[in-house]
């Protein structure tokens, strides 16, 4: 037997064994097929391992050398002295662990010992794992890997790893997905399952979905996520961004991102992504906020800053309008009360509408007459934030809007504000002009019949 050794081929090892001890709970591991699997007459097994295969092409699998004994005439090659470092890797191939290599090899030349396969791949791997048939069939990638190449993903007599996989998932995958290794740069935030097991959302060998996802989406995310599951499932607002096209990949990379959350992009040009068009949300549109930005000058604070989330922060779906983190008053009446502006005090202090006195903290006064809470703090027709803001961007300073929504038909009313150096003066609507200066105060004029002190009319009655 030995002096045969240099005629065959270069798998071999040490010595082994007259005898391949039977596996025990020590021993390796025997990968075998579940309970109803298969039999060749005789009893032997026939298993080529758990098939664990890339969804990608490589080419044909490499046909490992014949061994050095004779199947035929001894049936367990690990004890001939040339393939004995196959019996002792944890993860054993049933035929191997049982000395039947005449499953899958027989003999070509017995006078040089050369073998070949019993048959060519994938018949060879499907008359035991008959499952994978239905694998082949099913899949919608790339299939000549799953059909030719088995041992590209497992080794066919033995392994360190579960399923007599070749390499760690992330590893092995990447062998074929060139992508894979990039994505788990040092600059890149990485999705769990790709630094782990990629088939943890993949099916190694096919699916009928695309990308041989394992499930759906979004169901394949939420499967994961619970706390997102709960949130969308309660949504009385939903957010469209996760149900259309690409459900959670729309804004999330599946596999891996440089910005947190793995998000496509910066938050802001994220959201502008969409955002750069009119949005129907319910009865509203939602304005070309792309369009809005570009044609402006005086951006609000979060928009300067990248961070929609400031005050959008229910992306996937909430019970406020627009889902926004805190109530806002968005009409333009609205009674005072400091619940409804809780929104804006995630930035702004309270007594800016708090104090009737403001030399200290704003602008906006007429002497040190603080003009916030003269136009806010009101039971009756007291102003909301919208009344002179835009939300989000104008030309104006402390982008103070040019016209606003006013009454039941969405009356665009013209504010027609001007800045001045210590102070400005607006004109909204019909009425005539009111001005405030911070230095020298201009008396607040003369009060019509019903007026308040502060010359603003009360409401109706």
């Amino acid at each position: 037997m030995q002096q045969n050794r240099s005629a065959h081929d270069n798998s071999g090892g040490g010595a082994e064994p007259d005898v391949l001890p039977t596996p025990t709970r020590k021993g390796p591991t025997v990968v075998r097929r579940a309970a109803g699997e298969r039999r060749r007459t005789g009893g032997r097994w026939r298993v080529l391992g758990t098939a664990l295969a890339l969804s990608a092409v490589l080419g044909a699998p490499q046909v490992r050398a014949a061994p050095t004994a004779l199947a035929k005439a001894d049936p367990d090659c690990t004890r001939a002295g040339c393939h004995d470092a196959y019996a002792q890797a944890p993860v054993l191939h049933a035929p191997l662990a049982q000395g039947a290599c005449d499953d899958c090899h027989q003999v070509t030349d017995k006078d040089r010992h050369r073998f070949a396969l019993t048959a060519a791949p994938p018949d060879l791997c499907l008359r035991c794992h008959d499952d994978a048939a239905d694998w082949i069939a099913t899949a919608t990638a790339k299939k000549s890997m799953v059909v030719t190449a088995c041992t590209l993903c497992h080794d066919p007599h033995s392994a360190a790893r579960p399923s007599l996989l070749r390499a760690d998932p992330a590893a092995l995958c990447g062998q074929c997905h060139a992508e894979v290794p990039q994505w788990l740069g040092p600059d890149r935030v990485a999705h769990g399952p790709l630094t782990k097991d990629c088939t943890t959302c993949h099916g190694p060998h096919g699916t009928p979905l695309p990308a041989n996802l394992k499930t759906a989406m979004p169901e394949l995310c939420l499967g994961c996520h619970a706390s997102i599951k709960e949130q969308v499932g309660t949504a009385k607002v939903e957010h469209k961004a996760w149900t259309m096209d690409h459900y959670c990949a729309n804004c999330h990379d599946p596999h891996a991102a440089k910005v947190e959350h793995l998000l496509r992009r910066e938050s802001a040009s994220l959201c502008l992504h969409c955002h750069d068009q009119e949005v129907k949300s319910g009865d509203t549109t939602i304005t070309n906020i792309g369009a809005l930005l570009a044609r402006t000058t005086q951006h609000h604070g979060p928009i300067r800053d990248g961070n929609c989330m400031a005050c959008h922060s229910e992306v996937h779906g909430g019970s406020s309008e627009r889902r926004l983190k805190e109530q806002f008053a968005n009409d333009f009446y609205v009674s005072f009360d400091a619940s409804r502006y809780a929104l804006c005090f995630l930035c702004h202090e309270e007594h800016v509408v708090d104090d009737a006195r403001g030399a200290a903290f704003t602008d906006f006064r007429n002497g040190d007459r603080n003009l916030h809470f003269m136009h806010v703090n009101r039971q009756s027709k007291g102003r909301s934030c919208r009344a002179c803001h835009d939300v989000h961007a104008s030309d104006q300073p402390a982008h103070l809007a040019e016209k606003v929504a006013f009454g039941a038909g969405g009356w665009q009313m013209p504010l027609r504000y001007q800045q001045t150096a210590t102070g400005g003066t607006c004109q909204p609507g019909c009425h005539r002009p009111q001005s405030y200066d911070r230095v020298t105060p201009i008396p607040t004029p003369v009060p019509s019949p019903g007026a308040t002190a502060d010359g603003i009319a009360p409401a109706a009655p």
